[in-house]
């Protein structure tokens, strides 16, 4: 039986449980990169069961995620209310070949889209500071148009 999406979002809050997510974010490519080290090519390529991922699918799969998921914030910043189109995640799997994919490769794409930037103002920027920065600049604002309004 496949879960509703409901379920699954609850199933990804409970993964979650009470943790910071940008420290999670911020420390899987780290905690992925010890589990893979090492590791047989043949361990990479077998799923725990027939029709289970391989890690190399699991880890090709999390890069493709980031990108899907980078593409939908941009989306919904630039066009509120934008639709949304699901990924076939299946199909993704059996397209892009990724029992083919290298584990280094796959986990270094995935690591890459967790990366920060160098902002010419701010310098580094990881999400977590750009989310607390925009969290301090609401705040900084609405002070600043209650005092106006006040």
């Amino acid at each position: 039986m496949r879960e509703t999406a409901r379920e699954y979002l609850a199933r990804m809050e409970r993964y979650l449980g009470d943790d910071d997510p940008f420290d999670v974010l911020r420390s899987t490519p780290r905690a992925l990169r010890r589990l893979v080290a090492g590791a047989p090519r043949r361990r990479l390529t077998s799923g725990l069961a027939p029709g289970k991922w391989s890690a190399i699918e699991i880890l090709s799969h999390l890069a493709d995620v980031d990108l899907v998921w980078g593409y939908r914030i941009r989306k919904i910043l630039e066009e509120p209310g934008a639709r949304i189109q699901p990924m076939e995640q299946d199909r993704w799997v059996e397209e892009c070949r990724y029992a083919e994919a290298r584990a280094d490769e796959a986990l270094e794409a995935f690591a890459a889209l967790r990366r920060a930037g160098e902002h010419g103002y701010f310098g580094r920027l990881t999400i977590r500071k750009i989310v607390r920065m925009l969290a301090g600049h609401d705040r900084n604002h609405a002070g600043q148009l209650r005092r106006i309004l006040g």
